[in-house]
């Protein structure tokens, strides 16, 4: 475990593959993958940024980002960043979601060029094929971390919202509750690449805490509530009277031509 700007211990995981090995976690025992939890709203070989705090802490997911690096065919190698802790002033972790943020709103970016300056092709394939010790993984991730600017905040105003990755505010509003988040405020903050809106998470309306949802687009920042359900009006009610008051009649007039008939024959 490696120590942040706080007195809390941070446990840091970094996935990613190397020239030849395939994906898989660098050094140490491989964290239980809550994260898959959100795996039918988000694909997980594209950037993501997931964010939870409860009782028992926060974990954070930033993944799918793209490197410098390519494998043995030359397709781009992507790198993944899991981190936990206690609640509490975790400046630098809030630093990596607001970069995050920003470089996936860019268009055609969703590369943090520190972490490449940390986890090299030489340095990845020595610790996959252990010719490298690899246990400075997490010093190496909070380096990167080091060097990224401090993230401005801005609150949303809302306990639940939701807007577009790529809109101007959407880093600096998602960064805040973040800070929130890990200092000890339940809820969730979340950027969901598979979904198209909003409305196709509502359900996490159901969880405790409030919501923070990014999703592909530019939309700006709204509540985020439950859908409104339709009124039920009250059933028309059936108008039996006019039925029942032809078939009265017409029997009546059946007495009536019966009689005549009876008297007559």
């Amino acid at each position: 475990m490696v120590n942040d700007t706080s007195t809390t211990d941070l446990r840091i995981h970094v996935q990613t593959r190397g020239t030849v090995e395939d994906y898989t976690f660098l050094h140490g025992p491989v964290p239980l993958p809550w994260w898959r939890a959100h795996a039918k709203r988000t694909r997980f070989e594209e950037p993501v940024v997931l964010l939870e705090s409860d009782t028992d802490g926060w974990r954070c997911y930033v993944g799918g980002l793209a490197t410098e690096r390519v494998d043995r065919v030359g397709t781009t190698i992507r790198v993944s960043v899991v981190l936990a802790g206690e609640h509490g002033a975790h400046e630098r972790v809030v630093r990596l979601v607001a970069a995050a943020i920003t470089a996936i709103g860019a268009e055609g970016a969703s590369r943090l060029p520190v972490l490449d300056e940390q986890f090299t092709a030489d340095y990845v394939d020595g610790v996959l094929q252990s010719t490298t010790a690899g246990d400075d993984v997490g010093e190496r991730v909070l380096a990167a971390l080091e060097q990224l600017p401090a993230p401005v905040l801005s609150a949303a105003g809302f306990t639940s919202w939701a807007g577009g990755v790529g809109h101007p505010n959407a880093a600096a509003t998602f960064a805040e509750r973040a800070s929130a988040l890990l200092a000890g405020k339940p809820g969730v903050a979340l950027y969901l690449n598979e979904i198209a809106s909003p409305d196709e998470a509502i359900d996490l309306l159901d969880g405790p805490g409030g919501v923070a949802l990014l999703v592909p687009g530019e939309e700006g920042i709204s509540p985020l509530r439950p859908k409104a359900r339709a009124p039920i009006t009250a059933r028309e009610p059936k108008r039996w009277w006019p039925v029942a008051a032809a078939m009265a009649a017409a029997a009546v007039l059946l007495a009536l031509i019966v009689r005549w008939i009876f008297w007559n024959s």
